[in-house]
């Protein structure tokens, strides 16, 4: 038969493969071909289904019929397509070795650009795994009864785990191009031999599952990301738009997918930075990273750091190798403190950064940031390095190794804000505001280290290049390929001064120590080399001891206060809280862990902000300044409020009505306190003044349960009434009742209204109390004045009619 001649695509369409039912499976593959015109289609997805899969070897290619003609394909998808085909229903597919006339270099361009779009409008990926093998079928189950909880540990055996693992060694999980496809999807269906099982089952169930990745070190982060992307297509949209003419998935910064991914295999180079442009947010046509299988690959290398760093900084590259040589100015911003990765499939990292003093241009001593972060190829560690070069928009991580730092992650994007002891600072207006870039850096970007091994470690830079191949930068000789001395000193001189600007002394003093001994080599012990790195170095001696005798004293520090036991701490409104010793032994501290406490808390929070409130510790009230030589380790402490005045009805206050029968209540306990006594009523003449009501001041902490004798809080609580009762005999009661044990069966409550736009309380509620040797019976109700309104001409006079409560008539206290 004759070969396949593709004919000329439109813009703006692709071709889809119209596969062609047959009940022998064995029978000849016949297709057909159509134009579909896709970027005039409308929004949502389109009945067709895209396939994800490897290509595989093509020496053992085989053929199918197209409209008559032979196509060649790889044996791999010529076996996806024997089970794709069903028996009697024609299916609509688009394979990129088929759907893509990969001879015509202009038209791959093309398509490849549209390939993100194309997976997003699919009405489903189908993921082809490979041809079924012995332990296959067993890993599908086994993770479809993982995700239904069907199994238990006992049910599942090693053979069946080790199935599972087996299964994602399959080279699907390791390229590049699968995490488009999967990220643009909206329904995902996975498929190994003729065994399916549906995408977010496949993510569920191996979530479930405890794999051990001992044995296959690399595989972990590979699996990890793949299914991070899968997991995300039940919740895709059906109807997805761009937000440029562009099309992209939007899901992250190049500079983070290309972290996240480059240790993925691609069968051209140029492909691992295509592959990733669809999902990204950034726009790189500009810089010229379109898709051209007509550019050389270290061109593109080139072109792509300048891009995700700086047009500044030099870059060398080699045609065969996928390792940058990076240098350029920068300074140190910070230093990694501390890590915590997420082992699950979440593919993410948490990071914390500090800095000291590194930054002599900040007007802080100290700072931190804590970053989350998507997984990146080599995993951060503690120590790791924040550093920005001149000209950059993000930071860079990196990490020391020997006379040289390797790139750990190119840009790294924060993801919160600076926070100082005074302020809160943005990260762009940080990077704009640094003008002074002094160290000279040489970076090393590798994506053919492994993931699972540490970057080059143990070799400096001479012997890196040499094992690799490549010739070292700076060589006068092309023959030896061994570089000069003085290029090695000068190289670890600038490391040395990076570690001294990371406060890390102790391998600072170890490059100037081998700094000094070149120079006396090369120079002499006089020369003005030597004298100024052995200068350089007591300098960094001396600091190095400076740190050590700070840390070994904030350790001992640490040491004596985790020794003792925090303080125990009940706020106003019942909550039990433990403060650490160290915060809490001064009044300042202990008074801002309680505003803290009380932060969103209503109504009584703005008391606390004020401090209206006592410290009690065994019913003794602690002074603020007498709190340090109170406080012990264990402590106890409860905290009781000032009383707070209530809000008076509208007519009352001095400007008008008179108050009658006052009191409130202190928050933390269920004793009624006594409040002062108003102000007298005014003068008939000023009736018709219209100020503000004004409250009484609260009354100090050493009155809150009543007075003595003579006091003004002793006159009779109904004397507007003509009632006969003692109120201060009424108030004496309650302290007592509310200190015996068990003497409470109800608890006062308050009855608020809202008259006129104000809320007010109308009534308290003393329910009868029992106490031990004797019944005290007791009900108050507070005489709310009632107001009404009298218009006199243009004037609105108000008249306090006061309401006599039923309950004041009777005794207030009874006792036996």
């Amino acid at each position: 038969m004759f070969p396949y001649y593709y004919n000329s695509l439109p813009e703006g369409s692709i071709r889809l493969l119209r596969l062609m039912p047959h009940p022998d499976e064995d029978a000849l593959i016949q297709c057909q071909l159509l134009d579909f015109p896709l970027l005039e289609s409308a929004k949502g997805t389109h009945p067709y289904e895209a396939l994800s899969y490897v290509w595989g070897s093509p020496e053992n290619s085989r053929p199918i019929r197209i409209e008559g003609y032979d196509l060649t394909v790889t044996a791999n998808l010529h076996v996806a397509l024997s089970r794709l085909r069903d028996r009697f229903v024609e299916r609509l597919l688009w394979v990129d070795a088929i759907c893509i006339n990969q001879e015509d270099l202009e038209e791959r361009k093309r398509q490849v650009q549209s390939m993100a779009k194309v997976y997003a409008k699919a009405t489903r990926v189908v993921v082809w795994f490979g041809e079924a093998t012995l332990d296959s079928d067993q890993a599908l189950e086994q993770i479809r009864a993982a995700a239904e909880e069907q199994s238990t540990r006992s049910e599942t055996s090693e053979t069946a785990l080790q199935a599972v693992l087996t299964l994602l060694q399959r080279p699907w999980f390791q390229r590049i191009w699968v995490l488009q496809e999967v990220a643009a999807a909206r329904h995902i269906l996975t498929m190994c031999g003729s065994t399916e099982i549906d995408g977010y089952t496949f993510c569920l169930g191996l979530s479930t599952l405890k794999l051990s990745y001992e044995a296959y070190p690399d595989s972990h982060s590979l699996v990890r990301s793949v299914i991070y992307l899968m997991r995300g297509a039940i919740f895709r949209s059906r109807s997805m738009t761009s937000r440029s003419a562009r099309f992209s998935l939007d899901i992250r910064p190049l500079g983070d997918l290309i972290d996240m991914y480059y240790n993925r295999q691609a069968t051209d180079r140029r492909d691992k930075v295509y592959a990733l442009l669809g999902m990204s947010s950034d726009d790189p046509v500009a810089a010229g990273l379109s898709p051209d299988y007509e550019i050389l690959w270290e061109d593109l290398f080139r072109k792509l750091i300048k891009f995700l760093l700086c047009g500044q900084v030099s870059v060398s590259v080699w045609s065969d190798r996928e390792i940058a040589i990076i240098e350029g100015k920068g300074c140190i911003l910070a230093a990694v403190t501390s890590v915590k990765s997420d082992i699950t499939f979440q593919d993410r990292q948490e990071v914390v950064v500090e800095s000291k003093n590194a930054l002599e241009y900040w007007r802080e001593g100290f700072w931190a940031s804590r970053w989350t972060l998507h997984a990146s190829v080599t995993p951060i560690q503690e120590g790791d390095l924040i550093c920005l070069l001149q000209g950059a928009s993000k930071p860079t991580i990196i990490r020391l190794c020997k006379d040289y730092f390797t790139v750990i992650a190119i840009t790294a994007t924060p993801t919160e804000d600076i926070r100082t002891k005074s302020t809160v600072v943005k990260w762009p207006e940080l990077i704009q505001s640094i003008t002074t870039f002094r160290r000279d850096f040489i970076f090393v970007w590798n994506w053919e280290e492994s993931p699972g091994k540490s970057q080059d470690d143990g070799k400096d830079y001479a012997s890196l290049m040499k094992s690799r191949g490549l010739k070292s930068r700076g060589l006068k000789s092309s023959e030896t390929e061994i570089e000069d001395e003085s290029k090695k000193t000068a190289r670890l001189w600038s490391v040395a001064l990076v570690l001294e600007d990371s406060e890390n002394y102790k391998e600072a003093a170890e490059k100037l120590q081998l700094v000094v001994k070149d120079y006396e080599r090369t120079f002499g012990q006089e020369h003005t080399n030597t004298l100024t790195a052995m200068d350089k170095l007591a300098v960094v001696c001396k600091k190095h001891e400076q740190a050590e005798a700070e840390k070994a004293e904030r350790a001992a520090r640490e040491a004596k206060m985790k020794e003792k036991l925090p303080i125990k701490f009940k706020d106003a409104v019942g909550r039990n809280f433990q403060f650490p010793f160290d915060i809490a032994c001064t009044w300042a501290g202990i008074e801002e862990l309680i505003k803290q406490a009380f932060l969103h808390v209503d109504v009584i929070g703005a008391h606390v902000m004020d401090g209206h409130y006592d410290l009690v510790v065994s019913d003794d009230i602690v002074l603020p300044w007498l709190w340090e030589k109170v406080v012990e380790p264990g402590m106890e402490v409860s905290m009781h409020m000032w009383p707070m005045p209530e809000a008076p009805s509208r007519g009352q206050g001095p400007s008008g009505g008179r108050q009658i029968g006052q009191r409130t209540r202190e928050y933390g306990s269920g004793n009624l306190v006594p409040r002062r006594p108003p102000h007298p009523p005014p003068s008939h003449t000023h009736r018709r003044h219209r100020s503000p009501a004004l409250l009484p001041p609260p009354l100090p902490p050493s009155n809150h349960h009543g007075s003595g004798e003579g006091s003004p809080e002793s006159e009779t609580l109904g004397a507007a009434e003509g009632q006969g009762f003692d109120r201060q005999k009424g108030l004496q009661a309650f302290p007592r009742m509310a200190k015996e044990k068990n003497a409470l069966e109800g608890r006062g409550q308050q009855h608020w209204s809202t008259v006129r736009g104000r809320k007010v309380c109308l009534a308290v509620y003393v329910e009868r109390r029992k106490i031990p040797g004797g019944v005290c019976g007791v009900k108050l109700r507070h005489i709310v004045e009632k107001s009404t309104r009298r218009r006199t001409g243009r004037h609105i006079r108000r008249v306090a009619r006061p309401k006599r409560c039923k309950a004041a008539e009777k005794d207030i206290c009874t006792e036996r």
